[in-house]
């Protein structure tokens, strides 16, 4: 979900005017439609805001969301010693003067008209990574993780076939994922479970088991090895191999970027993987650093095939995952995707884990899609003139708009970054 969905749910909760039982359906909703509602619009198809109610809730949200970017922007500054923590102090103290009584100003405002900094000077850092980063930090709050769906929070303790479990992992669109252990092999296990609400849909069960199935054909290093499929009453679950690490993600929002030599190691490992998806006649389609667990041995793993397709089922199914990573086609000619979309997804997280920035970017979907048809990102050595010509030309042929100009295959990108390994 966005952060805005977070936190309206999260925010009509805790006001009361939102029972936790209905915000758990929103949240479900929201991740399995193929459309990917939003949120407000859910609040209001099942009546359970008005539209005053969803209104105030969007505007305090977009005050608070600015008032995280300038903690952020005021924390870049300090830190980089462009202006003394008092002025920024003095600043924000105003900006809250001015709340109470009825106005919110962005930070910007008050340090151009105090002449602390100027309109250049302060988009030049917000267009930094490291704005970025301390805006995802500000951000945390509302992304909390321990909050859960009731029947999924009272599971988290049962056995479930032969399985005990331990405690929730992570949830997603389709299902929650929970440590447990496998009682007659006695080793821990992630065990993946089918969504509560979703039990009785016979088109998510069919697409949770072929998730399961289609994972359980691969066997790499690089990719998480499914262990077993089960059925107990109209709770479906499958187990796999439980991977402790942290994912590229947090690791990247933590340190920004990485190192060339750590990005391209990473890049390699999961191309590898991918190769092996691909042999099996399956395409990702959801490759981003969100996906990427690291362990702390500094194996990569690839993760989730939750829109992932068959070669002969992509042509009717048009899932997107995430359009900050998602290659144009799938946008543009969704009927003609191949094995080049995962090419251009993770070139797009190379260029991340390189330049500490995504892609391409927007403040809203149409404007990402919009610049993901017809921008080109920033080369990344403009970025970065430290990084060399022959990841410039790996990155940039990677993600190529036009798929026919971009490596055929995954055995390619692997034998390029063999070949810029061994000669350096």
């Amino acid at each position: 979900m966005t952060d805005e969905d977070r936190f309206l749910l999260d925010r009509a909760v805790a006001e009361g005017t939102l029972t936790r039982e209905k915000a758990d359906d929103c949240e479900t909703l929201s991740a399995v439609g193929e459309g990917k509602k939003p949120v407000r619009d859910i609040l209001l198809e099942k009546k359970y805001l008005d539209e005053k109610q969803v209104e105030r809730l969007r505007k305090l949200f977009r005050i608070l969301a600015q008032e995280k970017e300038d903690r952020a922007l005021g924390k870049l500054l300090v830190d980089k010693g462009r202006i003394a923590s008092a002025d920024i102090d003095a600043c924000l103290a105003q900006q809250r003067q001015e709340k109470k009584e009825g106005k919110f100003i962005p930070l910007a405002k008050f340090l151009v008209a105090r002449r602390l900094a100027t309109k250049e000077e302060i988009a030049q850092f917000e267009f930094s990574p490291q704005f970025h980063t301390y805006v995802e930090q500000e951000k945390l709050s509302w992304r909390s993780p321990e909050r859960k769906p009731q029947a999924e929070e009272a599971m988290a303790s049962e056995r479930l076939g032969g399985y005990e479990l331990r405690g929730r992992i992570a949830a997603g669109g389709m299902g929650v994922i929970y440590r447990a252990w496998q009682v007659g092999l006695e080793r821990e296990v992630a065990l993946k479970v089918l969504s509560s609400e979703l039990q009785g849909k016979p088109d998510f069960v069919e697409k949770f088991l072929r998730e399961a199935k289609m994972a359980a054909k691969l066997n790499h290093p690089n990719l998480v090895q499914i262990y077993d499929v089960g059925q107990e009453g109209p709770r479906v679950f499958y187990s796999m191999e439980l991977v402790e690490g942290t994912n590229l993600h947090e690791l990247l929002t933590k340190e920004t970027r990485l190192p060339q030599e750590r990005s391209i190691d990473f890049l390699l490992q999961i191309a590898k993987g991918l190769v092996t998806i691909h042999a099996h006649g399956i395409i990702h389609r959801d490759i981003k650093p969100d996906n990427v667990i690291i362990r702390k041995d500094g194996i990569a793993k690839l993760v989730d095939l939750g829109l992932a397709k068959e070669r002969g089922r992509a042509k009717t199914e048009t899932s997107m995952g995430n359009p900050y990573y998602i290659a144009p086609e799938l946008i543009s000619s969704p009927d003609q995707v191949d094995v080049r979309a995962d090419i251009y997804s993770l070139g797009a997280t190379f260029y991340r884990m390189l330049t500490g920035r995504r892609p391409v970017d927007g403040k809203t979907t149409d404007e990402i899609l919009e610049n993901l048809l017809h921008g080109e990102p920033t080369p990344i050595q403009d970025i970065d003139h430290t990084l060399s010509e022959d990841v410039a030309k790996i990155c940039k042929r990677m993600m190529a708009k036009d798929p026919a100009k971009r490596y055929m295959a995954m055995e390619m990108v692997v034998g390029a970054l063999d070949k810029l390994l061994f000669f350096g």
